[in-house]
């Protein structure tokens, strides 16, 4: 149950909801009405409540807009309506049954008449990302970098803002500048095995144009297996140790755990995307 609850709160404090692909959305989202409903027996309160807001989350992206304004006046009957989070909630359910125009207005009014004057800096940088989120597709690539960065200097914990980073630097190939950024998201939240299995990744693609690659393969298996040690089902995290672990040839025993592992998720998972995903990784390797 720990490791569940620490991957779903890892989930909600990246805001990988927002990029993950529809299987795992629906997986997210059961097992975050699991949780919440063994209530707090299993959770502490914050935690609770971080559960709920994450199904809200999960509820906009899947189009469950009355479920997600029903769990709004959950937390708002609970937490009131003047708080960092209610306020992006907010924000977000406005842009998904109004439109991002009205939304946009909220929140630049809300900043502009409260934020920028008041002393909660959670709250403005949510808001701000917010807003950005909104202005993205309008955006330049170099002045959407320019406003992460400009925002990541000011708030240089915010594990949200340095994985955008980090994506912008790797599909501009930068991969020493996204790995550092990566490194940036793990401080924040220590026990995101997506975070971990990303990690790796990069790594691995690092030792393909390196002319000394041991060292970033070495990187890259030992980030790949502390993801699996956090999500033991995680199939991108056994594909990194498969081809990581025979690059690097000195791990057999690696290569075989990696193979078995993936043959487990082929044959035991309900989730055909991961079934299918391990079949391919086990096939490349015949």
């Amino acid at each position: 149950m720990d490791l569940l609850k620490n991957k779903l709160l890892a989930i909600h404090k990246t805001g990988a909801w927002a990029i993950l692909p529809p299987k795992e959305i629906d997986l997210a989202y059961k097992e975050t009405k699991l949780l919440i409903d063994a209530g707090l027996n299993g959770l502490d309160e914050i935690s609770y409540f971080s559960m709920v807001e994450l199904l809200f989350y999960l509820c906009l992206v899947r189009g469950e807009d009355t479920e997600a304004e029903t769990l709004y006046k959950t937390v708002t009957d609970r937490l009131g309506d003047d708080s960092p989070r209610i306020h992006v909630m907010h924000s977000m359910l406005i842009q998904v049954t109004r439109s991002d125009d009205a939304a946009k207005k909220y929140i630049e009014d809300l900043i502009k008449n409260q934020l920028e004057i008041a002393t909660d800096s959670e709250d403005y940088v949510q808001m701000k990302k917010r807003l950005l989120a909104i202005e993205r597709p309008s955006m330049s690539k170099e002045k959407w970098v320019k406003e992460l960065l400009d925002l990541v200097e000011k708030f240089p914990l915010d594990a949200e803002i340095w994985s955008l980073l980090s994506q912008e630097y790797q599909e501009a190939g930068d991969l020493r500048q996204a790995i550092y950024c990566m490194e940036e998201v793990i401080i924040g939240v220590p026990f995101s095995y997506e975070a971990f299995g990303q990690l790796a990744y990069l790594h691995y693609l690092k030792s393909q144009s390196d002319s000394d690659p041991e060292a970033a393969l070495q990187s890259s298996l030992s980030n790949a297996l502390r993801s699996v040690e956090l999500a033991e089902a995680y199939v991108k995290g056994w594909g990194i140790v498969l081809k990581t672990s025979q690059k690097l040839n000195k791990k057999p025993e690696l290569t075989q755990l990696a193979v078995r592992k993936l043959q487990e998720l082929q044959q035991n998972n309900d989730n055909r995307e991961i079934t299918n995903v391990s079949r391919y990784l086990l096939d490349s390797e015949t």
